[in-house]
């Protein structure tokens, strides 16, 4: 499973207002609901938060990968928020976070959710793809700079 294919340009933010991983989470997935991209908002926020109190998702280097599955999914969900002067998400390493990408499904599309972490959580090992998404100008660079590293990975 692509992400460029999971990651739709109006599920970017370019320039997250929230500050703390609550809001953060709150503002990924109202804005979701807000684009009719989902309609479960509330259920998927509950599972969000449940998932982030067994540990963080900030995973460090400036990344945070909230996720959660929720009944009323119908696909695999992915949205992406952008700070550039960083927020606190009680990250591994203690230093704010610049990309957070919240994930969704289905219990009964497991396999494209871990499919869409696994992906993800290999692509952001390379500084050059962080460094590129903090600094890209609005969701089309975004998805553009996805895909470049789809096609060499």
């Amino acid at each position: 499973m692509e992400l460029s294919n999971v990651l739709r340009e109006d599920a970017i933010i370019m320039d997250i207002k929230s500050k703390d991983k609550d809001s953060i989470i709150e503002e990924l997935i109202d804005s979701l609901k807000e684009k009719n991209i989902i309609s479960c908002g509330d259920s998927f926020k509950k599972s969000v938060i449940a998932r982030e109190k067994l540990g963080s998702t900030g995973i460090g280097k400036g990344i945070a990968i909230p996720h959660g599955k929720v009944q009323g999914l119908d696909e695999v969900v992915l949205s992406l928020g952008l700070s550039k002067t960083g927020v606190d998400f009680d990250a591994l390493d203690d230093k704010k976070v610049h990309c957070i990408f919240l994930i969704g499904a289905s219990p009964e599309k497991s396999s494209g959710y871990l499919q869409v972490l696994a992906k993800l959580s290999r692509m952001v090992r390379y500084p050059e793809f962080r460094d590129k998404l903090i600094n890209s100008k609005n969701p089309k660079d975004v998805i553009d700079i996805i895909l470049n590293y789809e096609q060499n990975e």
